[in-house]
């Protein structure tokens, strides 16, 4: 494809991504001489009525869309078969190239890419389209700061049916997708704020909170598990900050934020308060409105009121000891010897650095769980509880999470398999396509046919490399001109230019008896070796031999004079046309003409007959 240009007017220059649908190239508009993104259908996927559905429906939900914060579409179009969406280029990369890159976003930044991404979902919503697709891949981050949302490839607008039937593929990528998504049930706007969650949770913590052997594990976690509180990944998120993402992630859809606007609301107080306080109060703010009965006042009884006055009194005072005993014993205890500590820091270091320092400090080390890590070598301490720099008791138990080093997984096998079926295959098992390299085989076009590193253990989110097959090596052979040469000199010829001589046919023709007419495929053709080539060869001028034609005249309608016409079919010329009396019974027209020849027989301008003659032969007509 690279060089190509569609309609005359976008040359793909550079391919800079693709998924199972489609395929994106940098190209270079030639009317505007400015550089924007193709996004292509995948040519094994063009005869699918579905996916070809699919294309068409994405550059239909963006194209009316216009905000800072989503990838504008220039153009739509098809060119012999080949489908394309024309959209800006944007330099830089995907949020989870970003997200690899620094590990894990630090809080404000994280908010304000956040904030973008949530202002151009508000926009998208308010226009009546879902995205349902929402993932750091589909999140683009400029050299320059820019922040566009991408790959509407599987949006709906809010007010069509979005039900997944239950023998249909869920759409959707299985570690961002809502749990109504994996159950294959109704869609709306409140399953990409569910994905904007995970996508925050990812961008703060490193890593998605749910993983599992295979896609259905995964979308079963979403269903039923709760997430992992980010602040046990990460300690400078908020706890106002968990509690946006713990909202967005609610597994009932009307638990979430009701729209996108409120939770922009939020995550805004956030970014400009970091301190501010959004936890929900926790009488349930969706309740309906109901009556309540006023509270009754009862009259003040004389002899209770001075025996509830006396118990006060004495409530206060054993209160305010306890208020003095516990300053006092804050204020001084330190300095009368009393046993606390600070807890040290412990993540990044290893089990048996944790429990010496602790040990030194009167702590003891407790291992709460032990799981994998991207970022944290095998036995070094990923998180702890409490936090560093909290004072304690001496022999207080610290809680730490251990890491196991990065999570493994087992290559598949996508050795003969489609390259659409290879990729999903792959991404399915939290691996992801590295290089694509296309050679000639006998393979099936599209088909894998090896793959870097083949069935092996390697670490989560490693790359494979695939190498397909375009399909048999062609040779192809330019067709030379064979005419006028006799037959045997233009056969040899033929086989020497690794071709094959096919059917010979033969006819009269002004060229040399036995030399060829015409052949093909013709002239200038390009065509596989050993491509057949037809000849005709010529049997000489046509041979010509005078006939002699009897007409009866008996048989004529009309008076005692009758005209004779006869006329050649093809060019509509009289060879014959004459008065005779039908006295004369049966007359004689003599006839030259070259090869076989049919004539129309009018008496009295009536047609009578078609006759054929064949000059060629000696005898007989």
């Amino acid at each position: 494809m690279l060089g190509k240009v569609l309609s005359g007017r976008y040359e793909l220059t550079e391919k800079i991504g693709c998924g199972g649908m489609a395929i994106v190239f940098k190209a270079k508009c030639l009317y505007l001489n400015r550089n924007v993104a193709i996004k292509v259908l995948r040519p094994e996927l063009v005869d699918d009525e579905e996916f070809v559905m699919r294309f068409k429906q994405e550059s239909q939900s963006v194209a009316g869309l216009s905000h800072p914060h989503i990838v504008n579409v220039f153009d739509v179009g098809e060119d012999n078969g080949i489908y394309y969406i024309v959209m800006e280029y944007v330099k830089g990369c995907t949020l989870k190239e970003y997200i690899k890159s620094q590990g894990k976003i630090k809080v404000s930044n994280a908010l304000t890419i956040a904030i973008k991404i949530a202002s151009a979902m508000k926009y998208a919503h308010e226009e009546g389209i879902v995205h349902r697709d929402i993932k750091p891949q589909n999140i683009l981050i400029g050299d320059d700061g820019t922040v566009k949302v991408a790959d509407f490839g599987i949006a709906r607008t809010s007010r069509s049916h979005t039900i997944t039937s239950g023998g249909s593929n869920v759409l959707g990528s299985v570690h961002y997708f809502s749990p109504e998504q994996a159950r294959g049930g109704y869609v709306d706007s409140k399953s990409d704020i569910y994905s904007f969650g995970i996508v925050l949770f990812e961008m703060l913590t490193g890593e998605v909170p749910f993983q599992g052997e295979s896609a259905v594990t995964i979308a079963l976690k979403h269903i039923n598990d709760k997430i992992r509180p980010p602040s046990e990944l990460n300690p400078e998120i908020t706890c106002s900050l968990q509690y946006v993402i713990e909202k967005c992630v609610e597994k009932i859809p009307r638990n979430r934020y009701k729209d996108i606007a409120e939770l922009l609301y939020d995550l805004e107080r956030v970014s400009e308060d970091s301190g501010c306080d959004i936890i929900a109060l926790s009488i349930d703010d969706e309740l309906p409105t109901q009556a309540v009965k006023p509270i009754a006042q009862e009259k003040p009884n004389r002899k209770s009121h001075k025996y509830t006055k006396w118990i006060m009194t004495i409530s206060l005072f054993a209160l305010l000891i306890i208020v003095v005993a516990f300053v006092g014993n804050r204020m001084f205890g330190r300095q009368l010897g009393e046993d606390e500590t600070s807890v040290p820091l412990l993540v990044g270091i290893s089990e048996q650095e944790a429990e010496n320092l602790l040990n030194e400090r009167n702590l003891f080390l407790r291992v709460s769980g032990r799981r994998n890590s991207e970022y944290y070598d095998e036995g070094h301490v990923i998180s702890q509880n409490p936090a560093e720099g909290l004072n304690v008791l001496i022999d207080t138990f610290v809680d730490v999470v251990i890491s196991t080093g990065p999570r493994t997984v087992l290559v598949p096998n996508v050795v003969g398999r489609s390259l659409l079926d290879a990729e999903q295959i792959i991404d399915a098992e939290g691996l992801r396509i590295g290089d694509i390299q296309h050679v000639n085989s006998n393979f099936p076009s599209g088909t894998v046919i090896r793959q870097n590193p083949e069935e092996s253990v390697v670490d989560y989110d490693s790359a494979v490399a695939l190498i397909v097959s375009r399909g048999p090596e062609r040779n192809i052979v330019e067709v030379k001109n064979y005419i006028g040469l006799r037959r045997d000199v233009a056969e040899n010829l033929i086989i020497q230019d690794n071709l094959t001589v096919g059917e010979i046919f033969t006819e009269y023709n002004q060229l040399p008896e036995n030399t060829v007419i015409r052949h093909q495929p013709v002239e200038g053709d390009i065509v596989d070796e050993n491509r057949s080539v037809s000849l005709w060869i010529s049997l000489g001028p046509h041979p010509v031999f005078p006939k002699q034609l009897e007409i009866n005249l008996a048989d004529a309608i009309g008076d005692d004079v009758i005209t004779i016409r006869l006329e050649r079919i093809g060019d509509g010329v009289i060879v014959y046309e004459n008065d005779h009396m039908r006295t004369e019974g049966i007359i004689v027209i003599d006839l030259t003409d070259k090869g076989i020849i049919t004539y129309r027989l009018y008496k009295d301008n009536v047609f009578t007959e078609e006759i054929s003659i064949d000059f060629t032969k000696e005898e007989g007509n």
